[in-house]
């Protein structure tokens, strides 16, 4: 028997709700595995579509993940930092020694066998590095990445420019004043790195869950056009089909929006919602959406 369409409440099966991406790529792989089998080639085409949408999605979202396990690296990277800085203080301060009054005990002999009066000189130098550099303590230290970026580069920028690289070598030692420079500037290229991979997700996310969007209504709405040509069996074969259509997103939950800041101060891994993200202000566009839109 042939089935009339407008005898079937359709309006659910042509429309898709506003998901998260996760749940996008999730619908659009269930529309593609359902599709049955024995489609005109433009239905199938328009399944091909909505496959390479869903590709892209899942290929965004591996990059995320990639990113994800970046932030775990660059977190432990940053309480490296802190230490190498830490450790500076304590070598600047251990100077402070030979300011001491308790170094009038040692006789002559000693006071030469120590070079107490070199060291005191150096002293004078690791005070002014102490008051320069750590003024107010390791507060630096605890602000965001590129913030603690900038204020690590002021430092090391007046060491340089006041031409105290030598003294402050002898005064903290070679090798952690070697690793305080290496670590500068990874931790810069950290900060840029960091920038350009959230700059990537708050851009391209949207586009591809629209995209898989588009290509779900539009894969949807070929398939019922079928329906005129079928029986009652093959009605029900296309509604079985579009079941993934009537999904409503369960994916998303307020933690997964309000997760807390990083120890840098930095959102990590939130596919944050842009204004208008969560609830589409216009109606599906009629062509589907450019690359890089």
């Amino acid at each position: 028997m042939t089935v009339d369409p407008s005898t079937l409440d359709l309006s659910g099966y042509r429309t898709l709700s506003v998901l998260t991406l996760t749940g996008s790529i999730s619908v659009g792989n269930s529309l593609v595995e359902a599709m049955p089998a024995g489609v005109p080639d433009h239905v199938n085409d328009a399944a091909q579509l909505l496959a390479d949408a869903v590709d892209d999605a899942e290929n965004a979202l591996m990059e995320r993940l990639d990113g994800k396990a970046d932030a775990g690296l660059e977190r432990s990277f940053d309480v490296l930092v802190d230490r190498v800085w830490v450790a500076l203080r304590a070598r600047l301060e251990f100077w402070q020694v030979y300011r001491h009054e308790g170094l009038d005990l040692l006789s002559a002999e000693e006071l030469t066998t120590a070079k107490v009066e070199a060291h005191r000189k150096l002293s004078r130098v690791a005070e002014e590095l102490l008051a320069r550099l750590f003024g107010d303590g390791v507060d630096f230290l605890r602000v965001s990445y590129p913030q603690q970026a900038a204020h690590m580069a002021a430092r090391l920028r007046y060491i340089e420019s006041h031409g105290l690289q030598a003294e402050f070598v002898e005064l903290v030692g070679a090798a952690p004043a070697s690793l305080a420079q290496v670590c500068q500037r990874r931790y810069e290229a950290m900060v840029a790195a960091r920038t350009a991979r959230d700059n990537a997700v708050s851009v391209n996310l949207r586009p591809l869950r629209a995209k898989i969007r588009w290509a779900a209504e539009n894969y949807a709405s070929l398939l019922i056009s079928t329906l005129p040509k079928g029986d009652a069996e093959w009605s029900e074969t296309v509604l079985a089909a579009l079941q993934p259509m009537l999904a409503n997103d369960t994916t998303r939950s307020k933690t997964d929006a309000e997760e807390a800041p990083d120890a840098g101060g930095d959102l990590e891994g939130v596919e944050t919602p842009a204004a208008g993200d969560l609830v589409d202000s216009e109606p599906p566009p009629v062509n589907p959406p450019a690359e890089g839109e």
